[in-house]
């Protein structure tokens, strides 16, 4: 049926684990119009999306989930490298998003590690050592 949620996500992911993505996409799409704030259709869609070199698409939907989810940080974390190694954000611009993330997720650990990774893999030792500093304070303080 149309309005059959659980059966739309069904569809979509069996779907994508046949890696029939521009076809599971389309029964995401369905489900979102069920339920247009549904986690795991949103999830898939944007990764979809990534996988088939949308973007800006795939971005848009990541900040759907964070607007409709703005605790969660592996959604955080997800547009983190899709801004990185796709749409290939300054520095700069990654940690303005991120600190907007520690806000959200009242500075939750798994955002503190991404971004002193990245920082320690691009080479930008003094923020590494600032966030990994940060990091540190939050684990002592739990």
């Amino acid at each position: 049926q149309e309005n059959d949620l659980d059966a739309l996500l069904k569809m979509g992911a069996t779907l994508n684990l046949l890696e029939e993505k521009e076809e599971a996409f389309t029964w995401y799409q369905r489900a979102l119009e069920v339920d247009p704030v549904n986690i795991l259709a949103l999830n898939n869609a944007a990764n979809i999306l990534d996988e088939l070199g949308f973007y800006k698409e795939s971005e848009a939907t990541w900040l759907q989930l964070i607007e409709a989810y703005p605790d969660k940080p592996q959604f955080w974390r997800s547009l983190g490298y899709l801004y990185r190694y796709r749409l290939n954000k300054s520095p700069e611009e990654i940690e303005t998003f991120f600190v907007k993330g520690f806000e959200a997720t009242n500075n939750h650990p798994d955002l503190y590690n991404w971004l002193t990774s990245y920082f320690l893999e691009t080479g930008n030792n003094a923020k590494f050592a600032e966030y990994a500093n940060r990091l540190n304070e939050i684990l002592r303080s739990q």
